[in-house]
């Protein structure tokens, strides 16, 4: 696995982006494989499946709670 910064921040950014974000973050990463952009990836995955599978609508920790309310117009 490389550890090139750049690609890596980039696709760990993209990867909380929305589904069609994480499928892109995979796609990059798959292309230059880095440990920060695929720990990223499972984060972002694991946050938005395990919710969605139990029927849950639980805030992603540390600032789950606070996005409720600065997006609360979404």
């Amino acid at each position: 696995m490389e550890t090139t910064t750049d690609n890596g921040k980039t696709v760990a950014i993209i990867s909380y982006i929305t589904l069609i974000g994480w499928i892109i973050a995979l796609v990059m990463n798959n292309g230059n494989k880095t440990a920060l952009g695929s720990f990223h990836i499972r984060q972002s995955l694991g946050i938005g499946l395990v919710s969605a599978v139990e029927g849950e609508m639980k805030p992603v920790p540390v600032l789950g709670a606070q996005f409720q309310e600065w997006f609360k117009g979404i």
